[in-house]
This record gives structure tokens, sequence and C-alpha cells, in this order.
């Protein structure tokens, strides 16, 4: 029997995978008192107990409980977006590459990618570029158009991008909203997102050669 924590189960996310594992008969999943709930020290001893994981918190919560957890101690599959770009985190993407998917296999620290856009972003890059890293911000040539592609809530780097004017698109994710905005030169675009939890679901075609951007929004 596989032990499963969900920390932040009570959140979007955690509820989803409670539905989703509490289906299957080889798996017990543990929790803590409700006392105990946001308790990085608990959370940690649970964590450490526990087979897998899953870190359902926002990102300095997340950043607590492994600095309580250690780097070595437990399972752990972080949701949010604070370890993407750790190196102590394998990219949680294993369609990316063979590299990729034997990362996932052996790593105790695992950064799981984020919304069904950026996840398709990458999977483009990756099939445009095989040598591009998909598991941090991205920037390539395409049509000789200059792109930067970041996913999560990093106003600082995309400030900064945009200020810079150096570049002609910049794509996001995260906020799982459709958004199409120019700022100078510079063209910022968030395709929305296909998941199942926030409506409507979206996504977007851009020509490069005609800078035409084409949103869909799928009907029920």
């Amino acid at each position: 029997m596989t032990k499963v924590f969900i920390s932040g189960g009570s959140g979007t996310t955690g509820l989803r995978i409670v539905e989703r594992l509490s289906a299957r008969a080889d798996i017990e999943l543990v929790s803590l008192p409700e006392e105990l709930r946001k308790d990085p020290a608990a959370q940690a001893e649970l964590a450490e107990q526990a087979d897998i994981t899953f870190l359902c918190l926002p990102d300095d919560a997340s950043r607590a409980l492994i600095a309580a957890l250690g780097d070595t101690k437990g399972r752990v599959l972080d949701t949010s977006t604070a370890f993407r770009t750790d190196a102590r985190f394998a990219y949680g993407f294993p369609e990316l590459s063979p590299a990729h998917e034997a990362a996932v296999k052996q790593a105790n620290r695992v950064a799981v990618p984020g919304c069904h856009a950026s996840g398709a972003i990458a999977l483009s890059l990756q099939q445009m570029n095989p040598e591009s890293r998909a598991d941090r911000a991205l920037e390539f040539t395409l049509d000789g158009k200059r792109f930067f592609v970041i996913h999560g809530n990093f106003a600082e780097p995309l400030n900064r991008v945009l200020a810079s004017g150096d570049y002609d698109y910049i794509l996001r994710g995260h906020s799982h909203l459709f958004e199409d905005l120019r700022v100078g030169r510079t063209r910022l675009i968030n395709p929305g997102a296909l998941g199942d939890w926030l409506k409507p679901h979206s996504f977007a075609v851009l020509d490069v050669e005609e800078d035409l951007l084409i949103p869909y929004e799928l009907k029920e």
C-alpha cells in the first residue's frame, strides 16, 4: 500500500488529486489534523513518513515545507511555481525527452510543470528545437521573430523583458485567462487554457508572418 500525503488538499489542485487517488485501492491517503494543517514542521514529519507527498500550496508555503523537510527526506511533487527552475528538482514533464522521463522516475524532488497552456507551448518548442530547455524561461527565434516564453507569477523578469523592447512576442501562462497586449514593439500573449476548472476554455493560433493572432474559445 502506497501512502500519499497531499499538503493543501482542500484547494483546487489538491481536491482534484484527492478525487482521483481516493478511488485507488492500492493508495492510502494520509493527512494532518486541522490544527496542524499549516504547520511546516508537522507537514515535514508526515511527508517524511509518506511514500509520496504532493505540495498543493502557494509558493512561499512550499518553500517553507521544503526547508523544514530538507533536500533528501521523502519524495515530493510540488505543484507551485516555486521550484520549476530549481536545480534540486527534476522538471516533471517526462514527455519532453527520455532524459526528462528518467529524471522524473529517479528524483525525490519533482516540480510539476503547470497549466495546459504552458505544457502545449513547451512540447511545441521541443519539437521545433530539440536542444531547447523547456524547464525555464525560453528564448528562441522563429521566422526572424524573437520570442520569450515564461510561466508563473514572475513579475520582475516579465517587466524587465517587456521594458527591453528586445522581443517581438512574449508568451506567458499561469493565469488561464486569454490576453493579447502590445507594449511598444512587443506583443504579449496568453492563449488561455484548456483545463476543466476555469471557463471559458481557450487557445490561440499565431501567424508570425502576418502578425495575426486567432483566438479560439471552446463551447460546451
